[in-house]
């Protein structure tokens, strides 16, 4: 007997086959978006006087897991132009920025911008200049030589959070002093605000430089150099 096979196709009237064709379309372009960019732009400025800071360095890096699950990098760095501004933007899409941060000789460098991911980030960053002097003089006048730990505190160093939690120690640390022996070191320091300076003659447990010790505070005024005799 004769086989006779039957095939019966069904097709859609060309009204919803025009709907089913924009639909896909529509799926394929929302499959395909790219992300929203990410943009960090801005203007860098003195803290006190609110003039541009040309020449100002940032740091950003961002980064992200690739297949193998290891960080991938993109490095960032910019410099201000001569008002003070600056834009960047990342070359991938990141996951997170660490670390952040502005630097520029004779201020305080700002740590941790605020970076949002996927809208024009526009910062208005304020950078604490330093402009005062805080001059370091010690003298042992005892018989025998001695080691004296002396540390200083910022609260402008502080509220950027690193500078070793707002601790500033002199470039000889700790200082040995024969008998009879000095030691003087001018050391900047932002002004407008009171400097805390301790001193002792033990190693001080990291990160508190002023437990047990001798502490005292002077205010800086800008433009100023403070000396401060420490004897022992």
């Amino acid at each position: 007997m004769p086989f006779h096979l039957h095939l019966r196709f069904q097709f859609l009237p060309r009204r919803h086959l025009k709907h089913c064709l924009l639909l896909t379309g529509l799926c394929s372009i929302l499959a395909c978006k790219e992300p929203p960019p990410t943009v960090i732009q801005g203007t860098v400025a003195n803290s006190k006087t609110g003039a541009p800071i040309a020449g100002a360095v940032g740091f950003l890096q961002f980064y992200k897991k690739n297949k193998n699950f290891q960080d991938e990098l993109d490095i960032k760095t910019f410099s201000t132009d001569a008002k003070g501004k600056f834009e960047i933007s990342p070359s991938f899409d990141y996951t997170g920025v660490s670390p952040s941060y502005i630097e520029k000789k004779g201020f305080v460098t700002h740590h941790y911008l605020d970076i949002q991911k996927g809208i024009v980030n526009s910062l208005d960053i304020k950078m604490i200049p330093i402009d005062a002097i805080f001059r370091l003089r010690i003298k042992n006048t005892s018989s025998a030589q001695d080691t004296i730990y002396p540390a200083l505190h910022s609260p402008s160093f502080a509220k950027e959070l690193r500078k070793q939690y707002g601790y500033t120690l002199p470039k000889k640390f700790p200082i040995i002093l024969p008998a009879g022996g000095e030691y003087m070191e001018n050391i900047p320091m932002p002004s407008d605000e009171y400097t805390k300076v301790c001193w002792g003659f033990n190693p001080y447990p990291y990160p508190d430089y002023f437990s047990n010790s001798i502490c005292d505070s002077v205010y800086l005024l800008p433009g100023d150099t403070m000396e401060y005799l420490i004897t022992f």
